[in-house]
């Protein structure tokens, strides 16, 4: 605009100069251009024409200073988050601010940490390793409080990394993200096999240890998965600085959905025990009630057979599952079988035991391993096998009462022969129980399972007496309409034992029924008799006395019970020989100075039990004799209970010793 006004002021002058002067001469050629004037005094400023059509865009100019800030405006929506990209170079460290006093070589050091790659979660050991050190350097470049602030914050942890640290001068866990495992010992640290890895930690240094160990995690009590933890531990200013990764975790069964693998597990857990820490720690350990687990707890037994370990019948360790210890409440003996598993372990029949977490007798399922001199077991228990109001198979009593009045029902159902065929088949046993019928006019068996009854006298075979010498038999075929329970039948199997069902020392009772002429019976087993039990358990002495004999001989018999070593107390069998009506003694380990001699035998009162044992007969059977004699063990007078059974000549006696008011 400025340049426009002066070009009109220009002409302006021109045209003045013009009219002063005359007309016009010829026009003469152009001289030369002359040299610029200089520049007159600006006129005021002419009045602004009209706006002139849009020029092009200039070039833009130079960035101008920036404006005060805005208002914020309100928050868009948040997008979906993008795939996260590869990690970036670390930038270089920052100040270091109130560390600025750190030395050289320090510093250099965090510089070459910051510039040395991190490593990925796809290589956990040195991911371990470098997040450990990352904990490291900041406790260096930010002190104790900021460190520890951050790494008790979740956004610490990366996936299932976490830092944890240890004061190693007073043992004492003083960083986890869990706050009730604060002040926690790490000397007293075991893990679930028994390494105690808390004791390795404190040996860590400056230069930094593994220490590998294997973990359980738990929801509230119950265990969810375990596997192998690997901690990465380094020592700096008297704090161990640790982190760990994981390997082989495996999700763990549940007492639930799946109790037979939560039973292999449970046992497998005993066996890492004993790898760990031997014998003595896995007995103080599982022989504590503490270690029960609902219905599951480990049992512990020697190769011989001895109980080790019971947390729920601390009665029974000493005792040996060839015998007692070996039977369940209904009478089967599992002892024998157990000590068949292997290393490569094995399911148990089922038994019927009380189960720790009801208190009810139930079927239960036992899994078993051997490991060296030991067997470990636990088991499970099957719950809703029967009905509530039947009867199960832990009472024993009302069972066989329900089996036998199951076969009369079906005799009544299905006629004679269906009856007859059906008990003699396998397909009639259940378990240990199985119904036998006796014609009651005849004494004939006429229907059994093992065959090699089926014809026989019940009343005239060996089996009609019980290996101690009772005539069960006799009592049996007395059954009525209203039943009959024989009980105390003891068994103690010779080698040429022809009931596939008796196969170890126990007892048997019976129950029989009366029905049409037919006598329906089935029995229950039992553990053999112990000293509590003082009559049966002379009984029971006098029947091994007898199997011995069948299966050894009188000389070995004599010898048996002629050695100091066959004394047990008051307990002892004595042996007699049948001379033509005089008693010798053969036997007698309490009283060897008898042996080979007679004697007239009449007590005090002036009874005669020399006379009583002499009508012993092997058709009747044993019976009891009772009769005054000297207590071994008082050395006074008491009444002594003698049971006596003869064999082939000679009478096999055992007795017990009672109250003098009797």
């Amino acid at each position: 605009m400025r340049a426009l006004l002066t070009m009109l002021l220009l002409v302006a002058a021109l045209a003045s100069a013009a009219a002063c002067q005359g007309g016009p001469g010829p026009v003469g050629e152009r001289g030369p251009q002359g040299p610029q004037g200089e520049a007159g005094t600006p006129g005021p400023p002419g009045k602004q024409g009209p706006q002139g059509r849009e020029g092009i865009a200039g070039a833009p100019g130079p960035e101008g200073e920036q404006g005060p800030q805005g208002p914020r405006g309100e928050a868009g929506a948040r997008g979906p988050a993008g795939e996260q990209g590869p990690p970036g170079p670390q930038g270089p460290a920052g100040d270091p601010g109130a560390s600025a006093s750190l030395d050289e070589e320090t510093l250099a050091a965090i510089a070459a940490a910051a510039a040395t790659p991190v490593p990925t979660t796809d290589r956990p050991a040195e991911f371990t390793k470098a997040y450990v050190q990352r904990a490291i350097d900041m406790y260096v470049a930010e002190g104790r409080e900021r460190t520890f602030e951050h790494y008790f914050s979740e956004e610490s942890a990366v996936g299932r990394w976490y830092l944890f640290v240890i004061d190693a001068g007073i043992d004492e866990l003083v960083l986890h993200p869990q706050p009730a495992l604060l002040g926690a010992k790490s000397a007293q640290r075991r893990d679930p096999r028994g390494y105690a890895y808390g004791a390795e930690m404190l040996k860590t240094t400056e230069e930094g240890q593994w220490v590998s160990y294997f973990y359980r995690t738990y929801d509230g009590d119950t265990p969810v998965e375990e596997g192998d933890k690997h901690a990465w531990l380094r020592l700096h200013d008297g704090l161990i600085f640790a982190s760990g990764w994981y390997e082989n975790v495996v999700p763990l069964p549940t007492r639930e959905d799946d109790p037979a693998r939560y039973t292999q597990w449970f046992v497998q857990d005993a066996v890492d025990v004993y790898d760990a820490q031997g014998l003595d720690a896995l007995l103080a350990r599982y022989g504590d009630p503490a270690s029960v687990d609902g219905e599951w707890y480990v049992y512990v037994v020697g190769s011989d057979g001895t109980v080790l370990a019971d947390p729920t019948a601390g009665e029974s360790v000493g005792l040996n599952v060839r015998g007692r210890a070996g039977f369940d409440l209904a009478g089967n003996h599992i002892g024998p079988e157990l000590l068949e598993v292997t290393e490569a372990g094995g399911w148990l029949s089922r038994s019927y035991r009380l189960s720790p977490a009801s208190g009810r007798c139930a079927t239960k399922h036992s899994w078993a391993v051997r490991r060296g001199d030991v067997i470990i077991g636990s088991g499970w228990y099957e719950v809703g096998e029967h009905h509530s109001l039947l009867p199960s198979r832990c009472e024993g009593a009302h069972f066989t009462k329900a089996m036998v009045d199951r076969a009369v029902e079906r005799y009544r159902a299905e006629g004679y022969d269906a009856a007859i065929a059906h008990h003699s088949s396998a397909a009639s046993v259940d378990g240990r129980w199985y119904v036998f019928i006796v014609d009651a006019g005849t004494g004939t068996m006429l229907a059994h399972p093992a065959g090699v009854f089926i014809g026989q006298s019940v009343t005239e075979a060996a089996e009609a007496y019980d290996d101690a010498g009772y005539f069960y038999a006799a009592d049996l075929i007395e059954a009525s309409a209203d039943g009959l329970f024989v009980r105390n039948v003891i068994i103690v199997p010779p080698k040429d034992e022809r009931n596939p069902f008796h196969v170890v020392e126990e007892v048997k009772h019976y129950y029989a029924v009366l029905e049409d002429g037919l006598i329906f019976t089935s029995g229950w087993y039992a553990p053999p008799p112990t000293k509590d039990d003082p009559a049966q358990y002379a009984r029971l002495l006098v029947a091994r006395a007898l199997t011995m004999y069948d299966n050894e001989g009188i000389e070995a018999t004599l010898s048996r019970h002629n050695a100091p070593e066959s004394l047990d107390g008051q307990w002892y069998v004595f042996i007699l020989q049948d001379r033509d009506g005089d008693l010798y003694t053969v036997a007698d380990a309490l009283r060897p100075q008898r042996v080979g001699a007679t004697r007239e035998r009449v007590d005090s009162s002036g009874f005669d039990y020399g006379e009583a044992f002499a009508a012993v007969t092997e058709e009747g059977g044993g019976r009891w004799v009772t009769y005054l004699s000297t207590h071994p063990e008082t050395g006074e007078e008491a009444l002594k209970h003698a049971w006596v059974a003869r064999r082939d000549g000679f009478i096999f006696g055992a007795a017990w010793y009672g109250g003098i008011d009797e």
